[in-house]
């Protein structure tokens, strides 16, 4: 199992690690200012039924439609 803790106070961070570090069949693995959104690029994907159809041209008939 995972626990992931967003602890923004440093000296709150140290006493939780130290804390955790303190336990018996805990493993605490620190990352410090990872990102953790994560962005999905969809351009890198080839969609065959979609390659004759512009996107902006898609868009403005559904948009027209409501």
């Amino acid at each position: 199992m995972q626990l992931i803790i967003d602890i923004k106070d440093k000296s709150l961070y140290e006493k939780v690690i130290s804390f955790l570090k303190s336990l018996k069949g805990i493993e605490v693995k620190e990352k410090v200012d990872e990102k953790r959104v994560k962005e999905l690029d969809f351009s890198s994907f080839k969609i065959d039924s979609f390659k004759d159809i512009d996107g902006l041209t898609y868009q403005k008939k559904i948009r027209d439609e409501w």
